[in-house]
């Protein structure tokens, strides 16, 4: 008995700092597919391997949207058409009224690459957020051979950040 209870009171205390630090990382699919794929990436060229073309379904291309859209189609995520391209994602959720400021682990990151007119830019999924930061996991960010990688960026001072698309109900 003695030992259930101590189970219980670890129970109760890791339930309250997750509601504390509003993290719900592991009930999370979108992360937790995220995560399963730290590390993957560019294996023969730029932009190429059997990896970037399970993201790219087949092409040899830059990734990052791919990625996305491949975690979301194996999150069970249909909010948005899948896409190559970070640009299309976010004015696909800009008019499906996804966009948000007040962005949770699982929703997605854009910044705009060049000129913010272009039709370039970069996305990621965020892994978790906090009071003075936000944690993401990215595809195709570096040279060759990029990977899959977990990035840090202060809230309040994100260079070239276009928006966060909600993939949540909230």
């Amino acid at each position: 008995m003695k030992h259930l209870i101590k189970l219980f009171k670890i129970l109760v205390v890791t339930l309250i700092i997750a509601l504390v630090c509003n993290i719900c990382v592991a009930d999370n699919l979108i992360v937790n597919n995220a995560i399963a794929e730290l590390g993957k990436g560019e294996t023969e060229a730029n932009n190429q391997g059997s990896e970037v073309r399970l993201y790219t379904r087949g092409r040899d291309v830059a990734w990052c949207a791919g990625f996305v859209s491949w975690i979301l189609d194996e999150s069970n995520i249909a909010l948005f058409k899948y896409s190559l391209s970070a640009k299309a994602i976010y004015n696909e959720a800009n008019r499906k009224g996804r966009l948000t400021t007040n962005p949770k682990a699982g929703d997605l990151i854009v910044f705009n690459r060049g000129n913010p007119k272009s039709w370039q830019a970069h996305i990621g999924i965020i892994e978790e957020v906090d009071n003075a930061h936000i944690y993401t996991i990215e595809g195709n960010v570096g040279r060759f051979p990029s990977t899959v990688k977990r990035f840090t960026y202060k809230r309040d001072s994100i260079k070239n950040l276009l928006g966060y698309i909600k993939t949540g109900k909230d």
